[in-house]
């Protein structure tokens, strides 16, 4: 290895190492054995909770203990807390004689091998790779290099062997995690190349150059590697290539130059290590300043010391970043990442159960998820449910209750059950299983009309959706409502399938525009399904919370003037986010905007907003028809949620559940004479509600009950549904019907005029 080559490398070594880790103890004044060991004991059990820098730097009071302290840390060498062994095996180095040195050799070396957490694996590798003998370190990690699969660890074993012996199978694995499909993977991966003074591959350099834009310690640590990359690349020129080395010139001064200017990079990763992997105020870029400062600040004056750890506080100052960007752009610790996974897939591991629990109240079940396994085994909607695990719900949050329903498939769970009519309750056993919650609900209503409603756009959404839209084609559809209203979004493919379904020509059916470049590409797709589905007229609802994906299906239907659309102006969330996984030794997510959608027509479906929140662009879908679904007042509201425990109701429905039962779906029209003896039930009640509340608590009460019987939900209600109504009237206009024709929707009167009458 060549003069420069050396001297490059002892830069690389100290990139990415704490300098604690590379610099001799300072000794105190020797004490007595007795006192030394107390401060060991002390400090070693401070060790388990500190991280990062605050570890490190207690590490380095205890070493100042001095050699009084070496007996109480060859004791502590045996402890069960890995980070303890760890910090005192490191002190130990700096304090012990050779019996010493070598049990804590032993410790770090077992550590870097078998540690159950990779962050003291890292750790553990990186400080053996420092003070090891070089044969031992290459023998001992060399087989771990092959066998390792986790890219962290294997950055940290590579990165070592490199720097020990210029292992070219270090090297190797470096360039292979170098072309990761995971960024931060490949990120590191190409800090570990450039600090081992591997500049050669483009992929370093680019990363390079992209990392250090980053106002973080990584960035920083990037921008060092990149400017100490183009001098080398300038020097080369001149030294080996001869474009700028004039005739005559003195080599071994150009030689000399050039090493005085690396050391003055290497003199500045000093200081910037020396301040704690922080930047010297030279360098460090003034938001960051900052919020060292306000990290020291809270945890010199907040009261609650167990608040003010540094990770806790970067990571919810990471937080509040990414959400100040948009709505939609969040950062996710792993528990985050695990729901929004099963919310998006439509599956998750349970009991199968739609709950509530009112304030001091038992858990209620509203509707059990039919083919679940809470349904199985005999739980209905309304059952209250004292008791699980042994653990009484009403003195439980809704959140540690999740926790105690929810399990590993296959696990059993003990549920103490009590329903209406039962004088004691009654235990439930059986197993929990993966609960797959459909997207789509439908019916067939009368008229040949078809109704489909999609929650969200999930993993096997467009599935479902053909799978109805096909027993409903075969029923005879002579018209279709689609029913986007409440629905988030979700996948952007899952939305285009759906689209292509009914739509053709050469118009795209969506269009994602971002910022120029590589990493956000535009993208446009077209519809290319050949059976498509033009044999009936479609109306689509929608409202304020149409979101993301369905304002793609709504809005390319519209476009291509296949659909009327019925309902409010939607929600405006036409953005893509892309899941960018980070800080992957704990799973953390990056959920963060990357582009605009464009509809059919060009127009831009976000909403484009403010610092301040108010909206500089209107986005969204308008719809054809305007229909606004007014809120019940509050108070009658609550009412309707008393009547809806009243037991003269529950007992009311259950005797006249045949009589009641042809007005489950498509409602009463407004004629209490449907519901026999009403008048009686109505003496008995004391509520300020009116006689149509009534009527409207004994329909759901009795949807309820015929749900459980039937195991599937109810996908439609007519009755108090203002956007579905004028949707029907809508859709029964271009099938040339009248509703005074079809008795279930002669009640029906307009809500809305168009606003489009061209």
């Amino acid at each position: 290895m060549n003069k420069l080559n050396v001297r490059t490398s002892r830069l690389a070594m100290g990139l990415g190492l704490f300098l604690l880790l590379q610099l001799p103890a300072t000794f105190a004044v020797a004490e007595d054995a007795g006192d030394a060991a107390a401060r060991v004991e002390r400090l070693a059990t401070m060790l388990q909770e500190r991280e990062g820098d605050r570890f490190w730097s207690l590490v380095s009071r205890i070493e100042e203990i001095g050699e009084a302290a070496v007996p109480a840390l060859k004791a502590k060498l045996s402890v069960d807390n890995e980070k303890t062994r760890l910090g005192c095996a490191k002190a130990l180095l700096g304090l012990g004689n050779t019996t010493a040195r070598r049990e804590a050799l032993g410790v770090l070396g077992n550590l870097a091998a078998k540690s159950g957490e990779t962050k003291v694996r890292i750790d553990a590798i990186r400080v053996y790779g420092l003070v090891a003998d070089p044969d031992e370190i290459i023998d001992r990690l060399s087989g771990q290099l092959e066998t390792e699969t986790d890219p962290a660890i294997l950055i940290a074993l590579a990165s070592c062997l490199w720097d020990v012996d210029n292992l070219p199978a270090a090297r190797d694995k470096l360039l292979g995690l170098l072309g990761s499909r995971n960024t931060s993977v490949s990120q590191e991966a190409a800090l570990a190349l450039a600090e081992a003074g591997n500049f050669d591959d483009g992929r370093v350099k680019n990363a390079l150059r992209s990392l250090r834009k980053e106002p973080t310690p990584r960035g920083r640590r990037a921008d060092l590697l990149y400017r100490l990359m183009k001098l080398e690349t300038q020097l080369d020129q001149g030294l080996f290539k001869g474009t700028t080395v004039p005739a005559g010139t003195d080599m071994k001064k150009l030689l000399a130059k050039k090493e005085e200017r690396i050391s003055e990079l290497e003199a500045r990763l000093k200081k910037m290590e020396n301040s704690g992997n922080a930047a010297g105020a030279g360098t460090q870029a003034r938001g960051d300043r900052l919020l060292e400062e306000i990290i020291a600040k809270v945890q010199k004056l907040y009261v609650d010391k167990d608040k003010t750890t540094r990770e806790r506080l970067i990571r919810a100052a990471v937080k509040g970043m990414v959400s100040s960007l948009d709505d939609h752009s969040i950062f996710m610790e792993s528990e985050d990442s695990k729901s929004f996974e099963e919310d998006i897939k439509g599956r998750y591991p349970g009991i199968g159960a739609q709950i509530t629990k009112p304030p001091g109240g038992p858990l209620e079940v509203l509707r059990p998820i039919y083919g679940g396994p809470a349904y199985k085994a005999g739980i209905l909607s309304g059952d209250l449910i004292i008791e699980v695990g042994g653990q009484r719900t009403g003195r439980l949050k809704m959140d540690a209750i999740k926790d105690l329903l929810r399990g590993p498939r296959g696990t059993e769970v003990k549920l103490k059950i009590l329903r209406r009519g039962w004088s004691e309750p009654r235990e439930f056993q059986f197993q929990r299983a993966t609960i797959k919650v459909s997207s789509v609900h439908y019916d067939s209503l009368p008229g040949k009309i078809g109704y489909l409603r999609l929650l969200q756009f999930g993993g096997s959404s467009a599935e479902e959706f053909v799978e109805a839209l096909d027993k409903l084609e075969k029923k005879g559809l002579e018209g279709l409502i689609i029913d986007f209203r409440n629905n988030p979004g979700g996948y952007l493919p899952v939305a285009e399938k759906i689209a292509d379904l009914f739509v053709r020509g050469e118009l795209p059916i969506v269009t994602q525009k971002g910022l120029e470049g590589e990493n956000s590409p535009e993208r446009s797709s077209y519809p290319t399904e050949k059976n498509t589905r033009t044999g009936y007229p479609i109306v689509c609802l929608v409202n304020e919370y149409s979101a993301s994906a369905s304002e793609v299906v709504s809005g390319c239907l519209q476009d291509y003037d296949r659909a009327i659309i019925v309902g409010q102006r939607t929600y405006g969330k036409g953005s893509v986010q892309r899941l960018v996984g980070v800080d992957s030794e704990k799973g953390s997510m990056l959920k963060i905007t990357v582009q605009y959608w464009y509809l059919p027509l060009g127009r831009c479906i976000n909403t484009i907003r403010d610092e301040k929140g108010l909206v500089k662009k209107e986005g969204g879908v308008e719809p054809d028809i305007s229909v606004e679904q007014k809120p019940l007042p509050l108070w009658q509201l609550e009412e309707r949620r008393k009547l809806r425990d009243n037991e003269a109701l529950l007992q009311y429905t259950e005797e006249n559940l045949d009589a009641l039962r042809p007005i489950a779906i498509l409602g009463d029209g407004g004629k209490a004479a449907r519901y026999p003896g009403l008048d009686k039930v109505l003496s008995s009640l004391d509520t300020r509600g009116t006689e149509k509340d009534v009527r409207q608590v004994i329909r759901n009460i009795l949807r309820r009950k015929l749900e459980d019987e039937r195991g599937r939900q109810f996908a439609v209600d007519l009755q108090e549904d203002l956007q579905l109504q004028q949707g029907i009237l809508s859709l029964l206009a271009q099938m040339k019907k009248k509703p005074a024709e079809i008795e279930d929707y002669s009640w029906i009167t307009p809500q809305a005029v168009p606003k489009k009458t061209e």
